[in-house]
């Protein structure tokens, strides 16, 4: 029987909102950090250089991009002033904060009230964990969780099996009687699965139909909740 639920944030819990003026706050926030001595169109080339170069199963920072910049970019900035921009791009998801599915919350609420343990796993890339509990908890939703688990506060990224393998101990609890919900493949559904985790797909109407290693595919946390009321995979059988 499971008796722990793990979450991924991005395109799970949260989507982000179309035409997100995120991305491009982001790089003015590094224009006028960099004096506007550079240009918005070689900012933006280089950081997707920089996402395209470094393999995505390590921590990078956002210090790390900025040092990305610099280098490339020949133009250097003073230790402070790299730190300031640093906590400014991660803090660009609180005023452009992405949308909470809505039936996020009536989900959560019944798995507490059937004692389920609740966990948050998240890969941070720009927007670090200490901006996400800022989201969480603007939308009333931060105590619903047992434990969070950020990608830049722990050093691993998904699907390193350590992060299942913590999870298992820290909650006394077997991978069979874990469930994993998320939207990704490779870090979602293949990771967990591989460590014995149940696991659940979040999809869309445009790749619902995609082959998958996951135990059941849902669009909707009603959908979802139903399959915990109807038993099944859930009840181990």
């Amino acid at each position: 029987m499971v008796r722990l639920v793990c979450f991924d944030f991005w395109n799970t819990l949260y989507e982000n909102i179309p035409n997100n003026p995120k991305k491009e706050y982001t790089y003015n926030l590094i224009y006028d950090a960099f004096n506007k001595k550079v240009s918005i169109n070689q900012i933006t080339e280089f950081m997707k250089k920089f996402d395209t170069i470094f393999n995505d199963n390590k921590q990078y920072t956002n210090l790390n991009r900025i040092e990305f910049l610099e280098k490339n970019l020949h133009f250097f900035l003073l230790k402070q002033d790299k730190l300031n921009l640093d906590k400014k791009i991660s803090e660009a998801v609180i005023k452009y904060p992405p949308i909470l599915d809505n039936e996020v919350i009536n989900f959560l609420k019944f798995l507490k009230r059937r004692k389920y343990y609740i966990i948050l796993v998240s890969d941070t890339n720009y927007s670090y964990g200490e901006s996400i509990r800022k989201i969480l908890e603007s939308d009333g939703i931060l105590d619903y969780f047992d434990c969070l688990i950020f990608s830049d506060e722990t050093n691993l990224r998904k699907p390193n099996p350590k992060i299942f393998q913590f999870i298992c101990k820290r909650f006394n609890v077997t991978p069979n009687q874990c469930l994993f919900i998320g939207d990704s493949e490779k870090k979602d559904i293949i990771g967990p699965k591989n460590q014995g985790f149940y696991t659940a797909k979040k999809c869309n109407d445009e790749n619902f139909m995609s082959p998958s290693k996951c135990n059941i595919k849902f669009t909707s946390f009603s959908d979802l909740q139903k399959e915990f009321i109807r038993g099944g995979i859930f009840y181990g059988i």
